[in-house]
């Protein structure tokens, strides 16, 4: 699997003096603010950062090497929140770049802003392990699938974690999603009573 990793990563380096200034700038920033705060497929983000779909999965699994503050693509100019909206109800379209200046888009604070944020106003993602640990404990029956989506994450990790081959998985502590912003109140009361009619089936 990390050959094929290595081989992809390799192709895509090689093609990346043949993107066009269509793309992102600060990528990996981008691409880590977008798995964090949106419901964009992987595929999606890849398109509009100019990354290799592998690149966002190990940037979500919190597996390539770094810790990248999010970079919120909307308050640069970079994407409009009805862009990122319309594509969020079409996983088959492509976000395309704004072309709004940037100037215009610094004058008004974002409406969209994540909740999923640390208490000193910094994204952890590297809270997510905790944050999966305590669902796990919490509600043994709730599925990889619902982890995934709620802290947005992948299936993988969860599953790691779930079956304690997760590298970290020695110095993971329970934390409440919502208490590290990963999630709402609302979202976890939900899956909650999703789970609960699954176990009383």
């Amino acid at each position: 699997m990390m050959i094929e990793i290595a081989h992809n990563l390799s192709s895509r380096k090689k093609s990346k003096k043949k993107l066009s200034n269509d793309r992102s700038i600060m990528p990996r920033a981008v691409a880590t603010w977008l798995i964090d705060n949106t419901s964009l497929t992987f595929p999606q983000i890849a398109a509009f950062c100019g990354l290799h779909y592998l690149e966002i999965k190990l940037i979500a699994d919190k597996e390539d090497g770094t810790d990248v503050q999010g970079c919120n693509p909307i308050e640069i100019g970079q994407i409009t929140k009805e862009e990122i909206k319309s594509c969020e109800s079409d996983p088959s379209k492509t976000p395309q770049l704004s072309s709004v200046l940037h100037d215009h888009i610094s004058k008004s604070k974002s409406n969209y802003t994540s909740v999923k944020r640390s208490p000193n106003g910094i994204k952890k993602s590297s809270d997510k392990p905790d944050a999966i640990f305590w669902l796990i404990k919490h509600y043994p029956k709730i599925s990889d699938k619902q982890i995934s989506k709620l802290i947005k994450t992948t299936e993988s990790t969860v599953a790691s974690i779930r079956n304690k081959t997760h590298w970290k998985i020695d110095s993971l502590k329970p934390r409440d999603p919502v208490l590290l912003r990963l999630c709402t109140q609302d979202q976890l009361d939900y899956i909650e009573q999703d789970v609960k009619i699954t176990e009383m089936e």
